[in-house]
């Protein structure tokens, strides 16, 4: 059940994302050479690996609202670190597991031969007086893995006990 929310997430972000992309393709300042998702907030890179041959950049992204907030990985792939091909999002909170309200910074690896995206999720927040600072309870140490195109992310079962 958590894959097809995962799923759902992840098509609405893209379609959000194709929609903003259009309105937003004229502008002229937009910049050229280097990497800039199709519109809202843009975080920290998270993840650059190179893949079979190209680079995939991984970054912190709202695909929804021009601000901080609903933290997901926006996904983007290039053969020269100058032409960029945005690529679905790779991570979105999921209700109900460990990055319930954000998937927060972290890496890509080559787990031999297995893509694996390690990041910080959080799983509540304070229930008074907002989201920040977050709890140390509330970071959790996640793992998702990948296909061999590194579009299908699988999210691993986390658990706060026993993790360094």
């Amino acid at each position: 059940m958590i894959q097809q929310t995962l799923a759902q997430r992840i098509a609405e972000a893209a379609e959000h994302a194709c929609s903003e992309r259009r309105r937003l393709a004229a502008d002229p300042h937009r910049p050229l050479y280097h990497f800039l998702p199709p519109a809202n907030w843009m975080n920290d890179p998270n993840g650059l690996i190179q893949w079979r041959g190209q680079y995939h950049l991984f970054h912190q992204c709202n695909p929804e609202h021009p601000c901080f907030g609903d933290m997901h990985w926006g996904h983007a792939r290039s053969p020269d670190l100058i032409h960029w091909i945005e690529l679905p999002v790779a991570l979105a909170p999921m209700p109900g597991a460990a990055d319930h309200f954000d998937c927060f910074s972290g890496c890509a690896v080559d787990d031999a031969g297995v893509p694996t995206l390690i990041y910080t999720g959080i799983s509540h927040y304070p229930t008074s007086g907002g989201r920040y600072p977050v709890p140390v309870d509330a970071q959790v140490q996640c793992i998702a893995t990948g296909d061999d195109d590194l579009i299908a992310w699988q999210h691993a079962a986390t658990q706060n006990e026993g993790q360094p």
